[in-house]
């Protein structure tokens, strides 16, 4: 097992060469097409346009850490479009207050960024006050986990040997599974929406 003992950079002197952009050719545009493309492809190639949070710092003052809650990536694919990639630590918000952040955060640019479209569904909620504890639950989880020193950030296995598929479903295929999902006799549903058919398409109970 080798050991790194120490690293550095090695590059020309200021001035010493031009700067040289070389354009990209199809055989690159063959690659940013297998990402995009519908077929299946594998998992880990998207892996490197999801960003990475940084490491927490000591905080002097309180004794404590401070962690970054969320880092934002973009990818830039020449002549095909970007990709956004989040990362974001639980401890500040859920999947559903990070998915709320980037609707917020696309009606805003999409407007201007003028707050009258802004709705309060898009502010998170952050009152604990809500939660309530008769049996001292809190303090005991608290006790259990200061036995094994956490840190302050998440700790995320990216997995192997997976594959990714798109499936594109039409408007018209959206029309025909809602008419279907409503024409069934021991349905008592009156409105049927696009992300429940999907869902349903998806679990294979359409």
């Amino acid at each position: 097992m080798a050991s790194v003992i120490d690293q550095c950079q090695v590059a020309p002197p200021p001035g010493s060469a031009a700067e040289l952009t070389l354009p990209l050719t199809y055989f690159d545009h063959m690659c940013f097409n297998y990402l995009i493309g519908d077929h299946p492809r594998n998992a880990k190639d998207f892996y490197h346009f999801v960003p990475q949070l940084a490491e927490p710092k000591e905080e002097r003052m309180h004794r404590g850490q401070i962690s970054p809650s969320a880092a934002i990536q973009v990818t830039l694919f020449p002549n095909h479009g970007i990709s956004i990639g989040f990362t974001n630590n639980h401890v500040a918000g859920d999947g559903a207050t990070i998915v709320g952040f980037i609707r917020a955060w696309a009606i805003l640019h999409k407007f201007g960024g003028h707050e009258q479209f802004f709705s309060d569904e898009f502010i998170p909620f952050y009152d604990r006050s809500v939660i309530k504890d008769p049996y001292g639950q809190g303090m005991f989880i608290w006790d259990e986990m200061k036995k094994y020193n956490p840190e302050m950030h998440d700790i995320v296995t990216l997995p192997d040997h997976k594959v990714r598929g798109t499936f594109t479903i039409t408007r018209d295929d959206i029309g025909k599974l809602k008419n279907l999902i409503l024409s069934r006799q021991q349905s008592t549903l009156t409105h049927v929406t696009s992300f429940t058919v999907t869902l349903l398409l998806m679990y294979g109970l359409a």
